[in-house]
């Protein structure tokens, strides 16, 4: 991604980590905030899926989608904030999905995990509002995306039931969730904070199958 950046004229760099391991997001950010000076935006989009049956689901996984989907971006949020707090501010962005307002089956640890994160969210933005730090949420919807299809798969459904089930006809592309995020990072969205937007082509509207 870094090197497409660069192509087209951005500036970009890249920076691995494996955030299952609780001592990398401070790591990633202060390598972030070392080569910039500065952190204006965090947003919070690793994670993992998980589709499993709770009656086998085992306290790995669980503790899995736990660290990753709702560990992590507590983690991620609170290095930044450290920067961001007593500087010029900035702006946090939770990736959550529908699944933050909804329940599954076969989805315990990704649904607890995506509910906490939205509950993180608001928590955060109360706290650090007078700070100059917003901290929003997008939830996406099904987005054509690899762990997308991959959820697909465990879960014995495929392309044609999710447009069927979503009102506008189809999944999102990445580009339209990315516009979402894009907007509540910028200036446009300064009066947004502790609010998560749904970008799911109205499917928790729709409320059935």
């Amino acid at each position: 991604m870094a090197d497409e950046i660069a192509s087209t004229g951005g500036a970009a760099s890249a920076y691995a980590a494996d955030l299952a391991q609780p001592a990398e997001a401070e790591r990633l950010v202060r390598a972030v905030a070392d080569e910039e000076g500065r952190i204006d935006i965090l947003v919070n989009n690793a994670g993992v899926g998980m589709v499993r049956p709770s009656t086998e689901l085992s306290l790995e996984d669980w503790n899995l989608a736990i660290a990753l989907d709702l560990t992590a971006p507590f983690l991620c949020a609170q290095a930044a904030a450290r920067r961001m707090i007593g500087g010029s501010g900035g702006v946090i962005v939770n990736i959550g999905s529908v699944f933050a307002r909804v329940g599954m089956p076969q989805r315990a640890a990704y649904c607890a995990a995506k509910h906490g994160l939205f509950g993180l969210t608001k928590a955060l933005a109360a706290e650090w509002a007078r700070d100059g730090v917003r901290v929003v949420q997008v939830d996406p919807g099904f987005v054509r995306t690899d762990l997308v299809q991959e959820s697909m798969r465990r879960g014995g459904f495929d392309i044609a039931q999710v447009e069927d089930r979503t009102p506008l006809g189809r999944m999102a592309d990445p580009e339209e969730v990315a516009g979402v995020v894009a907007f509540l990072a910028g200036d446009e969205a300064g009066y947004l904070t502790g609010a998560s937007v749904l970008a799911d082509g109205g499917w928790v509207a729709h409320g059935g199958w």
